[in-house]
């Protein structure tokens, strides 16, 4: 780590995943954090799929269930699939949420924020080394 840079240690409690939709939007805290998309499979569990950070975690969930939505690889598994939405938060300094998204990415490879599908997180820019620990820590999520 060079000197000048920013040492940042955070252990992610994940929240229970919840099914996508509509129904299941009051779920979700309102409150700032870093979330992920799971897509069930066939042999069960969650496949990481998509990570993002938020101001607001409820308007993140909510937006993508819209025609709108503008990653077309999370348009696809949230209507086609069995998708579920789990987060960490508070996470409140956007800086911090874009390299703990970051190190989520870097991490797991998250295929709907990999190319051709969306864009790779960037991170905040600073000079940071994001330590991570999750819990639970898995490659597959269980779903209940």
């Amino acid at each position: 780590m060079s000197a000048g840079s920013i040492r940042l240690t955070i252990t992610l409690y994940w929240s229970d995943p919840i099914r996508y939709s509509d129904d299941n939007a009051d779920l979700i805290p309102g409150q700032p954090g870093v979330y992920e998309i799971l897509v069930k499979l066939k042999a069960g569990g969650g496949k990481r799929r998509y990570v993002g950070e938020s101001g607001g975690l409820w308007m993140r969930f909510h937006e993508h269930l819209q025609d709108n939505e503008r990653n077309e690889c999370v348009k696809d598994y949230v209507r086609n699939y069995e998708t579920y939405f789990r987060y960490v938060q508070p996470i409140p300094k956007q800086e911090d949420r874009k390299d703990v998204e970051k190190a989520l990415y870097d991490r797991y490879k998250h295929k709907c924020n990999s190319l051709p599908h969306g864009q790779p997180p960037r991170g905040s820019g600073r000079q940071v080394a994001v330590i991570l620990s999750e819990v639970p820590r898995d490659e597959i999520v269980a779903l209940s």
